[in-house]
């Protein structure tokens, strides 16, 4: 299914690093917050650019780069239903920023 119908049913989109241009092209970050690789926000003209390492609004997730896959990957798990947070506690993560 195209991206457009995808967020029409209400699923979830996600996109790291550099993708966020793709769902700006799909015209699908109006009105939206989202976080992408740091200075590519330069090239997508809609939507709300955050700094946050992961960036959750509505159905559509974004992510800023490799080296915040685990951040994203921890999110994704939230919002399907599973503990993020007690698997990143679980894999250390947790405890690598204090």
């Amino acid at each position: 299914a195209s991206l457009q119908a995808r967020n029409k049913a209400g699923k979830y989109i996600a996109a790291i690093c550099a993708a966020p241009t793709v769902l700006n092209r799909a015209g699908l970050l109006e009105g939206r917050k989202f976080t992408c690789f740091p200075g590519v926000e330069e090239q997508i003209a809609a939507g709300d650019h955050q700094t946050d390492l992961v960036v959750v609004d509505g159905n559509i997730i974004t992510s800023r780069g490799a080296g915040t896959a685990l951040a994203f990957a921890y999110a994704l798990v939230d919002l399907l239903g599973g503990d993020g947070q007690q698997l990143a506690h679980t894999m250390v993560y947790d405890r690598l920023f204090k």
